[in-house]
């Protein structure tokens, strides 16, 4: 932004001259443009794929929504591996006595398959 001597402001983007009621930008689209230039861009590996890729988000964690989607249903041994309670164990060895697998009890549960199995020891 441009400050002359006779207190004129200019728009950051395309120096159009400001109205009283403008800040920085004269339009939508140039605080848009002006926002765009603010942001930075970051370097992150895919938490699913572990594929590079580049992104504006502090929050993305995924190359692709096709990605991030593909492994919404399995997720991940940090999110299910958390401690038990006496009525997980329970619920754990009641499901298998039933019938239930391994498989369908961990998805109940929302658990890993290799936590689930760590219960019967």
């Amino acid at each position: 932004m441009k400050v002359s001597n006779d207190k004129t402001r200019t728009c950051k983007v395309c120096d159009k001259l400001l109205t009283p009621y403008q800040l920085l930008c004269c339009s939508r689209s140039c605080a848009a443009v002006n926002k765009d230039r603010n942001t930075v861009v970051m370097h992150k590996n895919c938490r699913y794929c572990g594929k590079p890729f580049d992104t504006k988000s502090v929050k993305r964690d995924a190359c692709k929504t096709y990605c991030r989607e593909q492994n919404k249903e399995k997720g991940t041994d940090e999110e299910y591996d958390r401690p038990y309670t006496h009525e997980t164990r329970y619920l754990i060895r009641l499901w298998t006595r039933q019938g239930d697998s391994k498989t369908d009890i961990a998805l109940m549960l929302k658990r890993s398959l290799k936590s689930i199995e760590l219960a019967f020891n």
